[in-house]
């Protein structure tokens, strides 16, 4: 893990801090608190933030259905970025997939986002398909799959 980072189960008093995170990261296409608030009330147990120097620095959610787990959002604050963050974050979330039997986790990146897409591939997550007009804004997703 990289040095100085702590994990821990999100709380819903963190809330603040979680979307000034999503509007610094996801200025135009922000999640609202609202469905944050859906997210905790279903997937509690595999929404984590990271601290850093004591101060949330990122979050991640999961959520697990029938036909696998899916990874809704992650978001490190653009000032955190380059620093292990995002990557322990995602360590830990698939590492608590595997210990439930979760045999696959899929996730939806923006087609223009290649630092994301090349982030997730560090982590064995392969393209499956193309998706026009997933964005709000009209722009291209690109749906992405690991098998645990």
């Amino acid at each position: 893990m990289a040095r100085g980072i702590r994990i821990e189960p999100f709380r819903w008093s963190q809330i603040r801090r979680i979307l000034a995170i999503e509007n610094a990261a996801f200025p135009r296409e922000a999640y609202e608190r609202e469905l944050f608030l859906e997210l905790h009330r279903d997937c509690a147990d595999l929404f984590f933030i990271a601290k850093q120097s004591g101060r949330i620095a990122a979050y991640i959610v999961t959520c697990v259905s029938r036909g696998g787990a899916e990874i809704i959002s992650i978001a490190v604050d653009p000032l955190c970025r380059k620093r292990g963050i995002g990557a322990a974050l995602m360590r830990r979330t698939l590492r608590k997939l595997r210990s439930r039997g979760i045999r696959s986790v899929r996730l939806m990146v923006r087609s223009t986002n290649t630092e994301g897409i090349r982030f997730y591939r560090t982590f064995g997550f392969l393209s499956q398909r193309r998706v026009a007009r997933y964005y709000e804004d009209g722009g291209e997703g690109i749906q992405m799959r690991l098998r645990l």
